[in-house]
């Protein structure tokens, strides 16, 4: 998605627009679970983003959203 949204948007921004886009995306698909995690979500792949911006892998970020996923879950079930 992330690429195609740099396709998209033009300019000087392009690669900035198309994290915050992507970002806020992700997080309201992940609304389901609650404001926080919608909130944590957009912030997470806000970060993820810069990354994959930065390296064009998205093997690396695809483990990390597993882990982070498997956690949240656990911790949900917990709290």
């Amino acid at each position: 998605m992330q690429e195609n949204l740099k396709r998209i948007f033009t300019g000087r921004y392009a690669g900035a627009m198309s994290i915050i886009v992507s970002a806020l995306v992700f997080g309201v698909l992940h609304i389901a679970y609650g404001l926080p995690y919608m909130l944590a979500a957009s912030l997470l792949l806000g970060v993820m983003g810069v990354f994959y911006h930065k390296q064009g892998n998205i093997w690396g970020l695809c483990i990390i959203h597993y882990v982070l996923g498997e956690v949240a879950t656990f911790l949900r079930y917990l709290i």
